[in-house]
């Protein structure tokens, strides 16, 4: 499934638990897919009418869960303030702001 919406999210922020440990606290199950040319494990929900994906890039030397959110999504400090609380964690497990694989990093 993810191969096939990827290009509708886009990269958020990262999150230091691993994504077993998030997926499990939301009850997600992870689905494991392609991005690209390398494997990728996947959990999708919808929370307050956003919707996230939380994925690790398992060829990546980043081991946090990079958080995506429709691309539509208008506020990304509301969107991560919104997961946080889901999840019943703090701001400080946010390790990284913006997209991951490009310059717009915080």
């Amino acid at each position: 499934m993810w191969w096939y919406v990827a290009g509708l999210f886009r990269e958020v922020a990262c999150l230091a638990p691993p994504l077993e440990a998030l997926a499990h606290r939301l009850r997600l199950s992870i689905e494991h897919g392609w991005e690209d040319l390398s494997e990728v494990d996947v959990a999708m929900v919808q929370i307050r009418g956003i919707h996230f994906a939380l994925y690790r890039l398992n060829a990546s030397l980043l081991k946090d869960t990079i958080v995506s959110v429709l691309k539509d999504t208008e506020d990304d400090e509301v969107a991560i303030n919104v997961l946080l609380a889901a999840l019943d964690i703090g701001p400080d497990a946010v390790t990284y702001r913006g997209n991951v694989r490009s310059d717009e990093a915080q």
